[in-house]
């Protein structure tokens, strides 16, 4: 089989279906050349941690992990009750999910890169003859009985040259650009949220909301990280800032997320190093140009940012999370989609933890359609793709859209709310693992402190249709849960509610 994309899903996906299947990674990067990490396909431009089960729950990648994790959670807005102060939280708390567990291993960080070459060395130790062909972009496919042939291109370098093949002498005019064509049995597109091969087939990504991200990993002078926060410091080992907000970071301050208001957020990775970012969310993805500019300024310029003035840049992270949708497979015939490409994401920037809690499943899965040769548009879209039941993601939908058209002052009662009830409500939501019955309480409770009638007025009415629509299969799916509990049954979260009876 093919695999499009050397990221984080398609190296996952493609090093465990190499221990029995022989497999092609594609990726459009060039080997890297300088001295940044091992990995041999390129520059990682997202930084992750995850919750702990999705890292426990694949032993072979504990090594992976940083030194540290998520200690303390942060909130701060310009409006809220931490409102011309800069030592002061609206919201603090130490990680309360997975109880079980170590404080700083409930959220471990992640090292990118080694997991990355983990996967890497993975896929070529297997005994099948899988391996890498780096430096070329996809051009097209076909499919053909039995089978898909995809074409690739070399990748362009700066000066227009294809990389890694020197430029012909003389090359007759209007000579066709040299391309490879390759056949499998199977095409999986893990290219990312810009996906080539996802434009080929009809456009299903109607209602979806992106998280433009943009960061970088920067170095603190000695002594601005505290253990744990001193006087001096307000920072500290393990800090995750979860949601910080600037009244002049847009000329209106009411103006909403999905009219361009950027959130500030960092996590505090060691005694010297910071991962700090901003998120848009929007209809529509912000370039990477326009959110570096507002990224620089911010972490530079805002007066309410003075932990950050003195640091150093060492790495830019960047990309684009999908949000705010029910999940559904977008798998043609002999070719499915898996990552970014996918729509394989969580919300609140919980990156990798979907890629890490379900591929082995989603393998183990697709191994009989592999040999029983059954890879058609119907089995392959009954693959199910997320641990998460039906409702956990209708309600990421209701938040996504709650996030993006609230008012500064919903918002600001939004964070009251957890503050009121418990911000553990606050990672359940955010890592999809609320139970119906708490997510009902959780409701009730924000339409009471929360004026939703504005917000029901500022949305679109294509967007009321479909927030309606949400409501009711969430509503839906929450009663069917709580019959079955009522009955003695658990509603399984699982790949075992998928299974072929």
């Amino acid at each position: 089989m093919i695999v499009v994309g050397a990221g984080p899903a398609g190296l996952a996906v493609a090093s465990t279906l190499a221990e029995r299947y022989t497999v092609l990674v594609v990726d459009a990067r060039p080997p890297r050349s300088d001295a940044l990490g091992e990995s041999k396909v390129g520059r990682v431009h997202k930084s992750w941690f995850c919750p702990h089960d999705c890292l426990y729950d694949n032993p072979d990648l504990i090594d992976c992990r940083k030194p540290h994790g998520i200690r303390r959670y942060l909130i701060r807005t310009f409006s809220g009750a931490s409102k011309g102060a800069t030592d002061r939280f609206d919201l603090a708390w130490e990680p309360r999910q997975f109880a079980h567990a170590e404080p700083g291993d409930r959220y471990p960080y992640l090292d990118e890169y080694k997991l990355i070459e983990h996967w890497e060395r993975k896929l070529v130790a297997g005994t099948h003859g899988s391996r890498f062909l780096r430096g070329r972009l996809y051009q097209n496919h076909r499919t053909v009985p039995g089978g898909v042939v995809v074409r690739f291109r070399p990748t362009p370098d700066k000066n227009g040259t294809a990389a890694g093949r020197p430029e012909p002498a003389s090359a007759p005019a209007g000579a066709e650009e040299l391309r490879e064509s390759y056949r499998c049995r199977l095409l999986l597109d893990a290219s990312g949220h810009d996906s080539d091969i996802r434009k080929v087939y009809p456009d299903e990504q109607a209602h979806l909301y992106w998280w433009s991200v943009f960061g970088a990993l920067v170095e603190h002078p000695e002594g601005d990280i505290g253990q744990p926060p001193g006087k001096g410091s307000e920072m500290a080992v393990g800090d995750y800032m979860l949601w910080q907000t600037f009244a002049d970071t847009n000329a209106d301050p009411d103006t909403p997320l999905h009219e361009g208001r950027p959130v500030f957020e960092y996590e505090v990775l060691d005694e010297r190093t910071s991962f700090p970012l901003i998120l848009y969310l929007r209809p529509e993805q912000v370039s990477m140009e326009v959110a570096k500019a507002e990224f620089l300024r911010i972490l530079y310029e805002e007066e309410g940012n003075a932990a950050f003035r003195d640091t150093t840049v060492q790495e830019f992270k960047f990309g684009h999370y999908p949000s705010g949708r029910r999940f559904q497979s977008f798998a043609q015939d002999r070719v499915d989609f898996i990552g970014d490409a996918g729509l394989w994401t969580t919300p609140g920037g919980w990156g990798a933890s979907f890629i890490l809690k379900n591929y082995a499943p989603y393998c183990r899965r697709l191994t009989p359609l592999l040999d029983q040769d059954r890879l058609d548009k119907a089995s392959l879209r009954r693959l199910p793709k997320g641990h998460n039941k039906p409702a956990e993601f209708l309600m990421n939908c209701l938040a996504t859209r709650f996030l993006a058209f609230g008012t500064v002052a919903q918002l600001d009662k939004y964070v009251q709310l957890f503050r009121e009830t418990d911000p553990l409500m606050v990672e359940k939501i955010y890592t999809m693992r609320a139970g119906p019955r708490e997510l009902w309480t959780f409701g009730r409770a924000a339409a009471r402190t929360i004026g939703l009638r504005s917000l029901w007025t500022a949305l679109p009415h294509h967007e009321r249709a479909q927030l309606l629509t949400d409501l009711a299969r969430a509503v839906f799916q929450f009663a069917k849960e709580s019959a079955l509990q009522l009955t003695g049954r658990t509603p399984e979260r699982g790949f075992a509610v998928y299974a072929e009876k």
